[in-house]
């Protein structure tokens, strides 16, 4: 597709003016990146490989008097 295709196919779906398009700004983007992935982290898998493990420390409860 070229920049006056585009002009053209906007200008069939808004029903302006091929001229009024052009004067919008629209503009073809070529070559676009894609998005990195997300960086994430697996903690159970970190945990696994780290071989620490979470030990819940309970507390007495304090004697009433």
């Amino acid at each position: 597709m070229n920049q006056r295709e585009l002009y053209r196919q906007i200008s069939r779906a808004t029903g302006d003016s091929m001229q009024t398009i052009a004067g919008m700004g629209f503009v073809l983007v070529e070559d676009v990146e894609p998005e990195p992935e997300p960086q994430t982290i697996d903690w159970d898998e970190h945990d696994a490989a780290s071989r620490l493990r979470f030990v819940p420390q309970w507390r007495r409860a304090a004697a009433v008097a």
